[in-house]
């Protein structure tokens, strides 16, 4: 009788104990997809804009392919305007490309957080 009179008396906090681990981990919970939210926009931030200065590369590398040398007075070629146009064009093409691939490591860091007891911690 007693064993059950003490029972009733703790149910109330023993149900608001357990109402606080589960708001604990609520809030584990948002801030673990606050983290991951944060972690992908990061990385399609990044993945545009090395798509974008890849695709500008490219069109720059293309149009320094279309132009023509230039005729100098004495009748010699003169493509260095072209070759330049070229290399800047391929140069930035490659750093998108760069930027593009490094991006990933945002995606991989969206997933390394982890629930240890009553907090969240990041995996190295």
């Amino acid at each position: 009788m007693k064993r059950a009179i003490l029972i009733l008396l703790f149910a109330p906090l023993i149900s608001l104990a357990q109402e606080d681990t589960v708001m604990a981990k609520i809030k584990q919970i948002q801030t673990g997809m606050i983290y991951m939210r944060d972690n992908l926009n990061r990385a399609h931030s990044q993945f545009v804009t090395g798509a974008g200065m890849t695709l500008g590369g490219i069109a720059v590398a293309s149009l320094g392919a279309i132009l023509e040398p230039t005729t100098n007075e004495d009748g010699s070629i003169d493509d260095s305007a072209q070759k330049a146009t070229i290399i800047g064009g391929s140069v930035l093409a490659l750093v998108g490309a760069i930027f593009m691939i490094d991006s990933h490591k945002y995606i991989g860091r969206a997933g390394k957080w982890q629930f240890t007891g009553n907090t969240i911690t990041y995996k190295l």
